[in-house]
């Protein structure tokens, strides 16, 4: 007969700190490449939102997302970022800013909108210190491998 072994609330959470600490770690040596796209990106839309989560009091979790477009509005690539609740959010922006500044790289002349609810840390975000999205109207050039 086969015994299952439950593991405790603790012994989850050690592992699932340990498994996390573990990718933080490797986050920075890591590089997420745009793939080869067959047709130029128009447009960048960058979105972020918050959620709510109760640890020790409520704190905010991070969301946000790059999509990139083509001429029609089709969806051609999307980089996805997510953080855990923090003071401030410096991670999460900085994060988000880096990924911004990965894609204007490859597509310097797109149009780049930011999209936010009325969270002041969101407009801040885009209209604050840290810069403006940029506005062209000019296509970014096709991105090969």
């Amino acid at each position: 007969m086969t015994t299952l072994h439950h593991p405790s609330n603790s012994q989850f959470s050690h592992q699932t700190d340990r498994v996390g600490g573990n990718a933080e770690a490797k986050e920075e040596l890591w590089e997420y490449a745009i793939p080869p796209l067959n047709v130029a990106v128009i447009t960048v839309v960058a979105s972020l939102d918050g959620a709510l989560m109760r640890d020790e009091g409520y704190r905010e979790a991070m969301v946000g997302n790059i999509s990139l477009y083509d001429v029609t509005g089709e969806r051609l690539h999307t980089i996805y970022i997510g953080e855990a609740p923090e003071y401030g959010k410096g991670r999460f922006f900085q994060r988000l800013e880096q990924e911004i500044a990965t894609v204007k790289k490859h597509c310097p002349d797109a149009l780049y909108l930011g999209i936010a609810d009325g969270a002041k840390n969101g407009f801040s975000f885009k209209t604050g210190q840290r810069g403006r999205l940029n506005r062209s109207s000019r296509a970014c050039r096709r991105v090969s491998g």
